[in-house]
């Protein structure tokens, strides 16, 4: 599902200008970057993903606290993500959103990217909202932009799903 979101130009400029800060001075200092917890940036071949797909996100590994996402984009444009993310559970052959610990809430602003033809592997933790997970069938999903023009994205939105079994 696609919703249309328009940005002004100044955002943008202001946006790419962090963006380029803060990947420049962290590349630098040690290969990786601090979103919510660990991201790295790691470049593929065009053709040699495991999907046609544009964007594939997929889960490496979970536990009851958080997850590490691998967040790949398969196109020759960069694109978008921030700190948001939903998870449901599967429940009596249906998806249902998982209840939140808190019901007031805000992830923090701010974007950061995927060159073309790159993967981001992000650490996402989520006591902080919805405590530790127990045991079962879950799905994650994540907005990701993409460019339409020099001032507007489109956000498609990229599920992943996963069962956490601690026994």
């Amino acid at each position: 599902m696609k919703n249309r979101t328009s940005i002004p130009g100044y955002l943008i400029m202001g946006i790419s200008c962090l963006i380029l800060t803060i990947g420049m001075s962290t590349l630098t200092a040690c290969g990786e970057r601090d979103t919510t917890g660990n991201a790295s940036i790691a470049q593929i071949e065009p053709g040699d993903t495991e999907s046609s797909a544009a964007y594939t996100m997929k889960v490496e590994s979970v536990e009851p606290g958080g997850v590490t996402l691998t967040i790949v984009n398969n196109t020759d444009e960069e694109i978008l993500y921030g700190t948001d993310f939903w998870l449901k559970q599967y429940s009596n052959n249906d998806w249902v959103d998982v209840k939140t610990i808190i019901t007031s809430y805000r992830f923090n602003k701010g974007f950061y990217s995927i060159p073309a033809y790159s993967s981001a592997t992000v650490d996402l933790n989520w006591e902080w909202l919805y405590s530790t997970l127990s045991d079962g069938e879950y799905m994650i999903s994540k907005t990701v932009l993409e460019p339409e023009d020099e001032a507007n994205y489109d956000q498609v939105t990229l599920y992943a799903d996963f069962v956490l079994d601690t026994e």
